[in-house]
């Protein structure tokens, strides 16, 4: 749907910046010929959406990390530098900068590692913890008196 009509398979997200940087990323991650369907886009929406079509072709460069995938990685840069459209570059350029951005995310176990602070204490959450027990308070720099 995206390559025959990319404006209409974002119709629904146009005011979401985010999700259209998702949609864009996971468009061009599974089939990276899709990039002429974004020039497609780029020539339509308006300037308020194409910093994140420009986020989203960060998004799926940044996820190629396999030796293979390298000659897309470079097709989706010359892309973008051969577009020409400051606010999609923007948004490319501003989406590398982004601190908390992580392109592969770690296959390590999805639980949260448990401080001793918790209420509920089980793997499934339903064994309550002992509300008497200490708590567990920081350790706070010495300070001078």
């Amino acid at each position: 749907m995206f390559r025959e009509d990319p404006v209409a398979a974002l119709d629904n997200v146009r005011n979401d910046n985010g999700r259209i940087a998702g949609r864009i990323a996971g468009y061009i991650e599974t089939d990276p010929k899709l990039l002429e369907a974004v020039r497609k886009l780029v020539a339509v929406f308006p300037t308020l959406n194409k910093p994140a079509i420009g986020a989203g072709l960060r998004r799926a460069q940044m996820q190629c990390t396999t030796a293979q995938e390298a000659r897309t990685t470079r097709e989706i840069e010359n892309f973008v530098r051969n577009l020409g459209d400051r606010a999609v570059s923007a948004g490319y350029t501003a989406e590398a900068e982004q601190p908390d951005f992580d392109p592969a995310p770690s296959k390590t176990s999805i639980t949260p590692k448990r401080d001793g602070g918790e209420l509920l204490t089980d793997e499934y959450s339903t064994q309550l913890s002992d509300p008497f027990a200490k708590v567990p308070l920081p350790l706070l720099p010495d300070t001078p008196q």
